[in-house]
């Protein structure tokens, strides 16, 4: 993987966690975790097109198409099955 890709892949792995985070604001853990998950989807999708792909080197819109929807994938995994638990607040009485 060049420079070059490797910071695309952290650009869009940056703005999915970000825009995941506007968008899906209950179930987070934050903007660090939506941050971290977006990279880390970035690059596990990005990585899993290029195995899986027949034309490895197709161009910077496949592989950026994969990268956004392993983010998201991951993000909306994320968001299913391991929810934050809000903290109760004691009630004045």
């Amino acid at each position: 993987m060049s420079f070059q890709t490797a910071v695309v892949l952290l650009v869009v792995g940056l703005l999915a966690g970000w825009l995941s985070g506007v968008v899906m604001k209950v179930g987070g853990h934050g903007l660090r975790t939506d941050l971290a998950l977006g990279i880390a989807g970035s690059l596990v999708g990005a990585a899993l097109l290029h195995a899986l792909s027949s034309a490895a080197d197709a161009g910077w819109l496949p592989l950026i198409a994969g990268a956004i929807v392993g983010a998201e994938l991951l993000l909306v995994v994320q968001r299913m099955f391991w929810q934050s638990r809000p903290v109760p607040t004691r009630s004045r009485r």
